[in-house]
């Protein structure tokens, strides 16, 4: 079974799927070298390819938030929930894949602090497999998510720099194109 998923429905899914985090650890797998703001999401989607838990966890600033925002309201989780689910996912043996997937889109914009960054509008989606069909189904996609990124430049291990990702913002119901779904209809 084939899931792919709205912001919402990735809320929900990752959190059924966190309750496997105890059962299964997840070694590392892959280095994802982040040399530029826009590499970032590359890596990001590398680390669910991969579903490489450490990946994530170099991805991830110890500050990190995520908000998910579908209407009618917003939910946040911040790291170690966020890690939690990842290792719960990523270590289910009835997840035979896992796919954060981003579309052709979106802009870098310098953030107002000094070595950060916006990713912003970059429509993506998170695409789960099942190899147990007793697994709850997903709501499926109508327009997709719209990921706005805030990265950070930090200092690398052995010189360079880096890039690390301290805020998440996904807009559900409706993508990046500003439409939103709301019972089966659009609108703004």
């Amino acid at each position: 079974m084939r899931a792919c998923l709205s912001s919402r429905g990735i809320s929900v899914a990752v959190a059924i799927l966190a309750v496997a985090a105890l059962l299964a650890p997840v070694a590392a797998q892959a280095e994802c070298p982040t040399g530029d703001p826009a590499s970032v999401l590359e890596c990001y989607a590398e680390a669910y390819r991969q579903r490489d838990v450490t990946l994530v966890d170099e991805l991830l600033a110890e500050d990190y938030l995520w908000i998910d925002v579908s209407y009618p309201g917003a939910m946040t989780f911040d790291r170690d929930e966020v890690m939690r689910m990842a290792e719960g996912m990523f270590g289910d043996e009835n997840v035979t894949s896992a796919a954060l997937v981003f579309d052709a889109g979106g802009e870098i914009v310098v953030g107002s602090e000094p070595g950060t960054w916006r990713i912003e509008g970059a429509p993506g989606r998170l695409e789960i497999t099942f190899e147990d069909p007793a697994m709850p189904k997903a709501e499926p996609v109508e327009a997709g998510t719209c990921f706005t990124l805030y990265v950070r430049e930090v200092d690398a291990e052995g010189g360079g720099s880096s890039y690390q990702i301290y805020r998440e913002v996904t807009f559900g119901d409706g993508g990046c194109d500003g439409e939103q779904i709301h019972d089966g209809s659009r609108g703004r």
